[in-house]
């Protein structure tokens, strides 16, 4: 009989323990290293990159303008209803 391991589960009785495949390589031969994505969808990762860069860039800029409180002074809004709008809006931006 088997002896159950710290990470087995009832019924995984032949399945491996390891992360990675034994071939890193994805077995191509050495010195082939150029991507074998289509140019479409090497376009799709730079434009998901280009997304990506605009939303660390925007989201904290955004939290500094209302924690400067640049909105409250531009549209004339009064403390007490700026309040809400500073505190809900960066805890929007900051995905909460």
């Amino acid at each position: 009989m088997d002896q159950p391991t710290p990470y087995s589960c009832i019924g995984d009785t032949d399945k491996s323990l390891d992360f990675a495949p034994a071939d890193l390589t994805d077995y191509r031969p050495p010195g082939d290293w150029r991507s074998r994505y289509d140019p479409e969808a090497k376009r799709n990762i730079r434009l998901e990159a280009a997304y990506l860069l605009f939303l660390i860039i925007a989201a904290p800029a955004l939290m500094l303008s209302l924690w400067l409180d640049w909105p409250k002074c531009l549209f004339a809004i009064c403390e007490q209803k700026y309040a809400p709008i500073q505190k809900y809006g960066i805890a929007w931006l900051a995905g909460c």
